[in-house]
């Protein structure tokens, strides 16, 4: 197991009902929690406070901004590892304590989700999916089999990284500037879960799937 401290930081908006439950669940594997709260309408920041995370408001909209966010607390906090997971029950505090206690000396390890509940990723995220990778591969040289919500970052390399995108295109970003830098990026599998509430924002329906895949294939081509 890494001897630095890992900091978990979940970008989320209006997730009120299960925040809770998903920083419980963080805190039982150890791990510091940030939860970046991104302009909510709901009770996310306060019911993140009781479970005992620490809170950050992100009022600029974006998956990406809220991202930059709680990376810079936990880098202020001196974080040795910034770990990043969604805040909606799909990832597990269970899987992101396998992922750096096998990380070796990677720089960053991503959670491929090996294991999938049934009805957890329909066929466009899949595919979507595929054609990331796919894209990874022919413009930057990276070889991924996926690019998942659950991703640990060593603190210098996030620093190395100087993230920009604002969106949903933050993942890819993430890993196509590491590819570019050389950094050494391992995959481990992992869980991956239904949603303890609500419904996805990135493919709710088909149009939205394919603005999604058309803006996180624009960011894999711009990084340079």
């Amino acid at each position: 197991m890494t001897p630095e401290r890992v900091v978990v930081v979940l970008p989320a908006r209006d997730e009120g009902p299960h925040v809770a439950a998903v920083v419980a669940d963080f805190h039982a594997h150890g791990f510091e929690v940030v939860v970046v709260d991104n302009d909510s309408s709901d009770d996310t920041a306060a019911r993140a406070r009781e479970a005992g995370a620490t809170v950050v408001l992100e009022p600029r909209p974006g998956y990406g901004s809220a991202c930059r966010s709680g990376a810079e607390a936990a880098l202020a906090s001196g974080a040795g590892w910034v770990l990043f997971s969604d805040c909606d029950g799909t990832c597990r505090g269970e899987d992101a304590r396998q992922m750096v206690e096998v990380a070796g000396d990677a720089d960053l390890v991503l959670g491929r989700r090996a294991m999938v509940a049934p009805g957890a990723l329909d066929w466009r995220h899949r595919l979507g999916n595929r054609c990331l990778c796919w894209l990874l591969r022919i413009h930057h040289g990276v070889r991924v089999s996926d690019v998942p919500p659950l991703r640990a970052v060593r603190a210098a390399a996030l620093r190395a990284l100087e993230l920009r995108d604002p969106g949903v295109g933050y993942p890819v970003e993430t890993i196509a500037r590491a590819g570019r830098l050389g950094l050494r990026i391992r995959e481990v599998p992992v869980s991956y879960h239904n949603r303890a509430g609500g419904e996805s924002r990135v493919a709710r329906t088909m149009r939205d799937a394919l603005r999604v895949g058309r803006t996180m294939a624009r960011c894999i081509r711009s990084v340079r």
